[in-house]
Parts: structure tokens; sequence; C-alpha cells
């Protein structure tokens, strides 16, 4: 039986690496979303939305919030039916 190949540990580290912050471009995209439907949809506004989503996201990672293994931010109103 072949000896079981050896794995780079740097390798690993940088796709885990990758992944995580994968998860939280995802999870900053899904914020900014939230934000633009709960301020009406409006044009012109996305990297206003970008930065505060972003911001949003830092201070739950730092504060450990999560749900079910993602960062999820509450949504101050609840969550909104909006026809955009």
């Amino acid at each position: 039986m072949p000896a079981p190949a050896l794995v780079d540990v740097r390798f690993l580290q940088s796709l885990e690496d990758t992944v995580m912050l994968d998860d939280r471009e995802q999870a900053i995209r899904e914020r900014a979303y939230a934000i633009w439907e709960q301020q009406g949809c409006p044009e012109g506004l996305s990297i206003d939305h970008w930065l505060r989503a972003e911001e949003e996201i830092t201070t739950d990672e730092a504060l450990g919030i999560r749900h079910e293994g993602k960062l999820e931010p509450a949504l101050p109103n609840g969550p909104q039916d909006l026809e955009c």
C-alpha cells in the first residue's frame, strides 16, 4: 500500500483563509442587499450599503455573533417584504 501523500500545511492554511474570505464577502453582500431593500431600493448608494454592511459584519465578528455557523446580522425591523 502506498504511503499517504504529505500535504503542505501552508497550502491548507491558504485554502482555509480563502474560504473564510469568501464566506465573509458573501455575508457582506447579503447584508448590503438587505440594507438596500430596507432603504427602499435606492439607486446610486451601493458603495454606502457595502461599507455599512462591512462595518456591521466586522462588529459582529468582533462580538462573536454567529448563527448556524455563518454570520447573520440581525435586521432591526425584522424581515420585510419589499417589492423593488
